[in-house]
């Protein structure tokens, strides 16, 4: 019954779309262009296809036009980076008060009065404000929907403008800049003996900063572990005092002598010129002779009283490499800069000017990212030529090698293209725009598949070169189009997502969208001239053993043994899958037979899989990798630690750390006392309590255990030293910047409430299994000797409150007199009493005193000196005191987002206890939330608008939902994949699940597309493929042979795209190692979606399209029987 209907259907003419026979919906081109549906392309307008064909030289021009400024843009002008610059979108404003202001009369001063007029800025998400000695620190963070940041710095600028009346009298002008997280390029290190004094090489060093930031790409050089110069007058307290001069006299006097004068412009007969008076000051001696007046009249040399010397700044931080002092440089990038040529560059500099270093200076490359920059590149490149190797071998040994080679130059073309838009956009070739490139390579190829494979079946069914060409090319124009536009869609959440991830993840977007556009132009503009030149019939393996015979030469003869065993290994592949390809339509005859039950299978295999996800079989992890470059261990003395006293403990720890890990796992340490970064890895902080020691792991060690391992292991040498407050080790894992994993904020208005709250919940989480590393920015218990000044008393004795605040500072910090340069250098004169006060907490209330007339008073006459304690430091946010609680988890026991829910189930608890405080979450929780909830809303978006084009596409309401229905069943692969890989549902994860979407809509377009075209004319092109006996119980024949020949000529294309898409994500998704590591459950997640979801396409679309049939059918008979 089967072959005699389908004989009839051969040989007839071109059938009627007007009749009841058929069900399926015209697509809408076939209705725009006014074409019957067998109407051939002589009879259509001039299309993209036949202009192709008839326009040879200029197709070839555009696609070497298109070759080579893509790979020269990507040689030559394409800067190379390990990740895409992001903006933070942060703009600070920091305002000095150099009176030496505790924390809270910053806070009270400074940091309140601008924060209350910062509330109306343009896009704010958050107001974070730092108020320490001597400085505010405020950060606005502004919504990363506003691309460009300068006039909202103008607006903040407006604004602090007018708080400046409000701010403390002694405060300096506020500085408001964009304020961007520098990224180290590279640090390179002096490491000094121990006892040496910097001074001698602080010219080499001046020389070699000045050198490295004249540098093209060279943004900031920071330099820890050297002082900058000074000149201190150091006074004796006995001398100034019967002289009658004060600090703040002295002060002035050094400031009048250092300033330069511009006497003004004197015109005469030689024309203008300019009088000045130089009086800079730039060495100590140039101070001795400095006459100061004194109060009762006379003059007295500054040498009579003080001691002139230069010097250095007191050490605020000190550096440390590999267990000895050292001076370090960090190398910051420009954004945009080349990091391979800046770092070359910089290199070359380090190494010539250490050549004049004494000997016993050790001088080191501490890191350098770009050995990371250039191995990760080259990993993933390997990926991408290994991608592109197996996809031309699966191309030539399925099809002809010449239609392999004309499909795999669609390739090159695509990338070219991708690499144009690139330096158009001013992006970099990275980690991730590689990484996008390979993602797309099988959707680039079934772009040109899809043409050159139904070219070439037109071509087997005899039709000349030129009409194949153009017929087989328009025929799929439009299902490819639509196809591509699906896929543009679903990438549309990566398009719109918020926050730095979405910042950092643009770039895959941009460029998979970029090259499918430009495989658009390869697959009907360029493929379709090559095919008309170049396709052949395979020639027979009896012909070509028969010219083998009479070949005269050897290179002949071998050329054409390897010609005959290539056709027939491609033979016997084809068998092969002609085999399957049966197999497969007697599978998909049984099942359409049973269509409800199958769908009803798939249904429960859908459900199955989301439960899964449900209640919690598959955990949630923001980044699953093992990989760090770095660990950072973070330390907290006790807040009257000296500087001293935090370096014994680095010290210690430092050979504590060398004796106890491997040395496959180290490569280096580096260590700053003094400083370290916040507990949500934010920003930095100085204080002498303070230090960070930063493991640098050899992790291109094949024996380096994992960066997991090593951080656990730390963490325990870390809680061997009781006398730390805090301790911690956190490694800096790949990807883009995050938050903590735990990161909980507390605010309200009284700062011992938040402690209390901090601490309990600090209490719970420690009891949490999985939890460790916690850590708080409370910064409380800081000695201080209070100077409380009596009034009266002071009034009385020719003093006022700011005297005497002035000369007490003078006294321990000094008084900065002037400014001047010394070469590079910044130099600054420092007026101050002999260092023996500053030394011996005891000898403050020893202090005389000069009053106005220049009498002594002595400080404990007018003031009471009280012990207390204070802040160190006081953090706002959202103009509420704020502590921030931090932690890190062990992902094999438990996830962040597991904990985070915990914290969020005690909230309402201690809302109910403490109403007028506030706990939230932030940090990588809070990055989450905020990506995940904007990919959300543009996953409708992008769902609707997938829709909306194939129901444009289709001319149909129904048949846009069968195409969609498949991408709900790839994620049920990408949960199975996951659960089989041990490996837990990620932001990474997620993102490959929405490209997944994008993918399988491909093969399900024009799946759907051929079974409208033969339901609407079973006779195009000549008699269909006979699905024999296989098929011949199947009563419904007339409405399911489309199907099966559909399925047959489909098979192949589909098979083909997804085994190419899957051979170039395979190395990536789980042969990983290293930063690219974080890309792997992306890559995973395409896989194993694409996998089940090929396999549901070839059954589920056929079985929903015969249910629609049904529905048809359904209300076929009862609008005849109504």
């Amino acid at each position: 019954m089967w072959r005699k209907t389908m004989a009839r259907a051969g040989s007839g003419g071109c059938a009627s779309n007007s009749g009841r026979r058929s069900r399926a919906a015209i697509p809408f081109y076939r209705v725009w262009s006014g074409a019957k549906f067998c109407s051939s392309a002589e009879g259509a307008a001039m299309n993209l296809p036949s202009w192709s064909v008839r326009n040879r030289v200029a197709v070839n021009i555009i696609a070497a036009a298109i070759l080579v400024s893509g790979f020269f843009a990507a040689a030559t002008r394409l800067p190379v980076d390990l990740f895409p610059d992001v903006s933070t979108n942060f703009i600070q404003i920091q305002t000095i008060d150099p009176t030496s202001s505790t924390p809270e009369d910053i806070e009270r001063g400074i940091t309140i009065p601008i924060e209350q007029e910062l509330g109306g800025i343009t896009g704010l998400l958050n107001l974070i404000s730092v108020s320490q000695d001597n400085v505010s620190s405020i950060f606005l963070e502004i919504d990363s929907a506003v691309k460009n940041l300068d006039p909202v710095v103008n607006e903040v600028r407006q604004q602090v403008t007018r708080a400046r009346p409000k701010l403390s009298s002694t405060a300096e002008e506020p500085l408001v800049q964009e304020f961007e997280i520098p990224f180290p390029l590279q640090t390179f290190g002096l490491r000094l003996p121990p006892g040496f004094d910097r001074e001698t090489i602080r010219t080499l060093v001046s020389r070699m900063e000045q050198e490295l930031r004249s540098l093209r790409g060279v943004a900031d050089i920071l330099i820890d572990g050297l002082p900058d110069p000074e000149i201190w007058i150091e006074v004796d307290p006995y001398m100034a005092e019967i002289r009658g001069l004060s600090l703040p006299a002295i002060q002035e006097a050094v400031n009048r002598r250092s300033r330069n004068w511009v006497g003004g412009r004197i015109e005469g007969p030689g024309g203008e010129r300019v009088v000045r008076v130089p009086a800079e000051v730039t060495l100590a001696e140039e101070l001795e002779s400095l006459g100061l007046p004194r109060p009762g009249g006379g003059i007295t040399r500054l040498r009579d009283l003080a001691m002139i010397k230069d010097t250095a700044a007191r050490e605020q931080t000190r550096g440390r490499l590999n267990l000895n002092p050292a001076i370090t440089f960090t190398v910051v990038k420009k954004r945009g800069a080349d990091a391979l040529k800046t770092a070359a560059e910089t290199r070359e500099v380090f190494e010539r000017l250490s050549a004049a270093l004494p000997p016993e200076i050790e001088a080191l490359v501490v890191s350098d990212t770009t050995k990371y920059i250039d191995v990760r590149i080259q990993t993933v490149l390997q990926n991408g030529i290994q991608a592109l190797i197996v996809v031309t071998l699966l191309l030539v040994l399925l099809l002809d090698w010449r239609l392999a080679g004309l499909i795999a130059v669609g390739l090159p073309i695509s990338f070219a293209g991708a690499f144009l838009v690139l330096y158009w956009m001013g992006e970099t070739i990275n980690l991730l725009s590689l990484f996008a490139l390979i993602m797309a390579l099988g959707m680039i190829v079934d772009d040109a598949l899809v043409v050159a494979e139904n070219v070439y079946r037109y071509y087997e069914e005899g039709k000349s070169r030129f009409r194949a060409a153009v017929d087989g090319a328009s025929e799929v124009i439009w299902p490819v189009l639509g196809s591509v536009a699906t896929t543009v869609a679903a990438f549309l959440p990566l398009v719109l997502a918020e926050g730095i991830l979405g910042q950092f993840l643009l770039i895959i977007p941009i460029v998979v969208i970029s090259a499918l556009a430009f495989s658009l132009v390869q697959a009907f503009i360029v493929l379709p001239s090559h095919l008309c030149d170049f396709v052949r019939h395979p020639p027979e393996v009896a012909d070509l053993e028969q010219e083998r015979a009479e070949a005269p030469g050897g290179i002949r003869r071998a050329w054409l043994s390897a010609d005959i065993i290539y056709q027939e290994t491609r033979m016997a592949v084809d068998r092969f899958l002609k085999n399957v390809i049966e197999i497969y339509l007697y599978l998909l005859g049984r099942c359409l037979r049973w269509r409800y039950a199958v769908i009803a299978g798939f249904v429960f295999l859908l459900v199955g899989g989301l439960a899964m996800v449900g209640f919690g079989l598959l955990r949630f992890q923001l980044f699953a990798t093992d990989f760090a470059d770095r660990i950072f261990v973070k330390l907290e003395l006790p807040a009257n630690a000296s500087l001293d006293q935090t370096e014994d403990l680095v010290r210690r720890l430092e050979q504590t750390i060398i004796t106890e890990l491997p040395e496959t796992d180290l490569h280096g340490i580096v260590s700053q006392v003094g400083a370290r970064l916040s507990v949500d890895n934010q920003f930095l902080q100085f204080g002498s309590n303070l230090a960070m020691v930063t493991v640098d792991l050899d992790e291109q060690n094949p024996l380096c255990r994992p960066a997991s391992v090593i951080e656990r292991h730390l963490n325990r040498i870390v809680a061997g030293f009781p006398e730390l407050v805090q301790g911690s080790a956190e490694m800096e894992g790949g990807g883009p910047p995050v938050g903590r994993p735990i990161n909980v904020l507390i605010s309200g208005a009284d700062i011992a409430t938040i402690e209390a709250i901090a601490v309990e919940m600090e209490g719970r989480l420690r009891a949490i299994p999985g939890v460790f590393g916690l850590s708080n920015n409370l910064s409380m218990d800081k000695p201080e000797l209070r100077v409380v000044v009596d009034e009266e008393r002071a009034a009385a004795r020719g003093l006022d409150v700011a005297g005497v605040g002035l000369q007490v500072t003078g006294a321990i910090q000094g008084l900065e007199a002037a400014r001047s340069r010394r070469d590079n250098d910044e130099v600054v004169v420092r007026v101050l009493y002999e260092e023996r006060l500053q030394r011996d907490p005891e000898r403050l209330s020893e202090l005389r005193l000069i009053n106005r007339e220049g009498r002594p008073v002595a400080l404990e006459a007018v003031a009471e000196i009280v012990p207390t304690s204070g802040f160190s430091r006081i953090n706002r946010r959202d103009q509420q005191r704020v502590v921030t609680l931090s932690g890190s988890v062990d992902a094999r026991i438990i996830t962040s987002r597991a904990v985070n829910r915990m914290i969020e189930s005690w909230l309402p608890e201690y809302s109910e206890r403490y109403p007028e405080y506030r706990i939230r979450l932030a940090g990588e929780n809070e990055d989450t939330e905020r990506s995940i909830a904007s990919m959300q809303f543009a996953a409708f978006i992008a769902f609707l608008l997938i829709y909306v084009i194939l129901a444009v596409l289709f001319n149909s309401f129904f048949q846009p939902l069968i195409v969609m229905a498949v991408i709900p069943f790839g994620i049920v692969g990408v949960i199975a994949g996951l659960l089989v890989m041990g490996e837990p549902l990620g932001l990474m994860a997620i993102m490959g699940t929405i490209a997944l979407s994008g993918i399988v809509v491909n093969n399900s377009v024009v799946f759907l597309d051929f079974m409208n075209r033969r339901r609407l004319d079973p006779n195009e092109g000549g008699a269909p493929p006979d699905p024999g006996e296989t098929t011949a119980r199947l009563k419904p024949y007339r409405r399911w042979r489309s199907i099966l020949i559909s399925g047959r000529i489909r098979f192949r294309p589909i098979f083909l795209t997804t085994a190419t898409t899957i051979a170039g994500l395979f190395s990536l998704g789980f042969f990983s190692r290293g930063q690219e590591e974080f890309l792997a459950p992306m890559a995973q997640a395409i896989i194993f979606g694409l996998i089940f979801a090929s396999l549901i396409t070839m059954v589920l679309i056929p079985c929903l399209y015969a249910i629609l049939d049904d529905f048809r059918g359904f209300v076929s008979r009862r609008r005849r029987t109504g």
